[in-house]
């Protein structure tokens, strides 16, 4: 049998977009080279690295912080007790850096110092020590976050623990700011409530810890979205009050053709989405069930969409947390009216009671404040 779901109608309309990251240059250092050509200016302070944590089995993500305003770096690595000199290179120009390619098998030493000119650098600073996560502490799952609706400066943090541990690490940073320049906080139960943040935009992780000295990697990221000034604007219930596909479709054949299918089917009547004030939103799951072989419809509703939404000038963004990557969709606010632009969709004629796909077809959705 072959169905064809016409539901959840915002997630139908995604547009999803990959962001690429480039990592620095890595490479395997020439002792002989580096005792040839450089020299060490006692003048030129390195600081000393301030954190640094695996993100991932692969990857470790390091800070520090300037010693003497010094813009440039390099950071020597490898398996823990290597000989400095023996190691991996890599250079920065901003005070953090993720190292990846890693063993998942290996603890890792680091060691840092500045780079005052092309021939003069700092003496090395280190080394900095990190284990790996434990195999068998496993990181949580289903992430999620959103601002208490009492008030925007707290946030409740939920997961799914992936094993039987009882204690956990929150993290939460300014979002875009690497995870070494976080803020972490010990759990000890959940749903977890973090205070005292501001209405800015954060990213949220979370690590099992199964023992004193046992910590599982960091979950995927989940971002909480900044409370912006003005927003309640866009704070309300709406209604969908409109379908609109083209070309249009006669769906229950009754002799007129309808660009909004809200009047070919009931299926998505009392369609709602909430907008709250502490900038998360709920939608209702609402779709039709079209059976091509018997050529029958049937109504259904799905669980309930929630995630956070934001406004900038009058496009209102929804983001759907815990998907990689991060899924949104966006509206255009006039008045009490929200709006999407025009997106490719799935859309089915009837025509003689035989359903049938149509060509390339787009459907814009209205939403309405009550």
């Amino acid at each position: 049998m072959k169905n064809i779901q016409l539901n959840r109608i915002l997630v139908l309309l995604f547009s999803l977009v990959i962001f690429n990251s480039c990592d620095e240059a890595i490479e395997p250092i020439d002792p002989a080279l580096i005792e040839n050509l450089q020299t060490q200016n006692p003048n030129c302070l390195s600081p000393e690295i301030t954190s640094g944590a695996f993100v991932s089995s692969t990857a470790v993500a390091l800070t520090w912080s300037p010693e003497d305003g010094e813009t440039s770096w390099q950071i020597e690595y490898g398996v823990t007790g290597f000989a400095l000199g023996s190691g991996m290179l890599t250079n920065a120009t901003s005070t953090n850096a993720t190292i990846a390619g890693l063993q998942a098998t290996n603890g890792y030493d680091f060691w840092i110092r500045s780079v005052c000119s092309a021939q003069e650098f700092g003496s090395w600073a280190g080394p900095f020590s990190i284990t790996p996560p434990n195999p068998n502490c496993t990181a949580p799952n289903g992430l999620t976050v959103s601002r208490t609706v009492a008030s925007p400066t707290s946030a409740v943090v939920n997961w799914t623990a992936a094993g039987t541990e009882t204690s956990w690490e929150v993290l939460y940073v300014e979002a875009g700011f690497p995870i070494g320049q976080g803020t972490t906080l010990t759990a000890s139960s959940k749903p977890f409530t973090v205070t005292g943040i501001t209405s800015q935009s954060y990213d949220f992780y979370v690590r099992a810890k199964c023992s004193a000295n046992e910590l599982s990697s960091w979950s995927a990221k989940v971002n909480l979205a900044e409370v912006v000034t003005g927003g309640n604007s866009a704070v309300g219930i709406y209604i969908l009050t409109a379908f609109n596909t083209t070309p249009p479709t006669d769906l229950n054949q009754n002799g007129t053709a309808s660009t909004n299918q809200l009047q070919e089917t009931i299926c998505f009547n009392n369609s709602l989405l909430t907008l709250s004030a502490n900038n998360t939103f709920v939608a209702n799951s609402k779709g039709v069930d079209i059976d091509l072989p018997t050529n029958t419809l049937t109504c259904f509703t799905e669980a309930d969409e929630s995630g956070t939404w934001t406004i900038n000038g009058n496009q209102v963004t929804l983001t759907y947390p815990g998907t990689n990557p991060l899924e949104t969709f966006t509206f255009t606010l006039s008045g009490n009216t929200l709006t999407s632009p025009p997106e490719p969709a799935v859309v089915v004629s009837n025509t003689g009671g035989i359903f049938a796909y149509l060509p390339v077809t787009s459907a814009v959705i209205v939403y309405t404040k009550q």
